[in-house]
């Protein structure tokens, strides 16, 4: 009986500090070596209980990457579905950050805005050396532009988004 209380005991441990999904927090008490019984029956109990909610996991981990980390739907996806969470319940996620508010797209602006830098010592690097001919300096420029759609597609942001993240950045950028 004191192992049962004590499984449910860092269960609510893990608990307190953040949601967690179902199978991360499984594999958090298999970690501590705990019965696979047991477990099952404090899963069991905290989800009657509704202390253990993969919806609810879902859309706080979405929302903080979004908000946050600054992702973009495929990679917060990608997250959700490795934590185990069902592609059907990662899509009601990302439609409730919608519903809230919480535009996808502005964190590739925002990621994209940080870049304005490097951006502008490509143009600088362009107009004041004399000894690059044009093709390098065009090069120059590709090659940091290639870069922050590299960064910007790691972040989990499709092409399209990362695109036009990137157009209006060195539209700020060179007006």
């Amino acid at each position: 009986m004191a192992d049962k209380k004590t499984c449910l005991d860092a269960a609510l441990a893990f608990l307190g500090r953040r949601e967690h999904a179902v199978k991360e927090l499984r594999t958090k008490l298999m970690r501590k070596e705990y019965a696979p019984a047991e477990i099952n029956q404090v899963i069991e109990k905290l989800i009657e209980k509704k202390l253990l909610s993969d919806e609810r996991y879902a859309d706080a981990r979405a929302r903080y990457r979004a908000q946050v980390s600054r992702w973009g739907a495929g990679r917060i996806r990608q997250e959700l579905k490795i934590a185990g969470i069902t592609e059907s319940g990662a899509e009601r996620a990302l439609s409730r950050l919608s519903a809230d508010g919480i535009l996808l797209i502005d964190g590739a602006k925002t990621v994209a805005k940080r870049a304005q830098p490097a951006l502008k010592r490509t143009q600088v690097m362009r107009a004041l050396d004399p000894a690059l001919t044009h093709r390098e300096k065009m090069e120059a420029h590709q090659k940091a532009r290639e870069k922050l759609l590299g960064k910007l597609l790691r972040k989990g942001f499709t092409l399209n988004e990362a695109k036009i993240a990137i157009a209006e950045a060195e539209a700020e950028t060179f007006e």
